[in-house]
């Protein structure tokens, strides 16, 4: 080998090696923004977490305001029944003695105080079984945008995995190249 060969052959050495080089950096600079990427990402995923812990609860708190909704409900209609058996007394009371009807009369006003209490109860609880129904459908577009929020970020990991994929073919293109500049060399 002559002394132009030996001199243009350690000029293209250097030459791939500033290549190498640059392209490292340029590596480490997607690397570094890689990994901001999946932090950013973690950190969304880790709020979205936290958001639908928030939203479990909120429908843990739902369920258990409607089995007391429920629940009460059920009095109320006992309740009910009991205020239709007491009816059914005065009125038969009302046929055994008529020295009782002012009695009754009064009675009867109270029942019918008592059943419009019934009546207002009711009127809150459908208020409130409204206002529950409202909640459950703010819950559900909640959980929506948060599926579309994770459908987003998987999309975001696929990206990530793939410019890995790329990186590292042409990492493992870049290493056969100095492998067969350098084949006796190997650390």
């Amino acid at each position: 080998m002559t002394d132009e060969e030996m001199r243009r052959t350690m000029q293209f050495i250097l030459e791939q090696q500033a290549q190498f080089s640059s392209d490292m950096q340029q590596m480490r600079e997607v690397q570094a923004q890689h990994q901001e990427q999946i932090g950013r990402l973690a950190d969304a995923v880790l709020g979205i977490t936290g958001i639908l812990d928030r939203i479990g609860n909120a429908v843990d708190r739902i369920g258990n305001a409607q089995e007391r909704t429920e629940a009460n409900v059920a009095e109320l209609a006992e309740a009910q029944l009991r205020t239709g058996a007491n009816v059914a007394e005065l009125a038969e009371a009302q046929l055994r003695t008529g020295a009782n009807v002012a009695e009754l009369a009064e009675a009867q006003l109270r029942t019918e105080a008592n059943v419009a209490e019934l009546a207002e109860a009711q009127l809150r609880t459908e208020a409130k079984v409204a206002e529950l129904a409202e909640a459950q459908l703010r819950t559900e577009a909640k959980v929506a945008e948060l599926a579309e929020a994770q459908l987003r970020t998987e999309a975001k990991v696929a990206e990530l995995a793939e410019a890995q994929l790329r990186t590292d073919h042409r990492l493992s293109a870049f290493i056969n190249v100095v492998e067969r500049f350098f084949p006796n060399r190997r650390n």
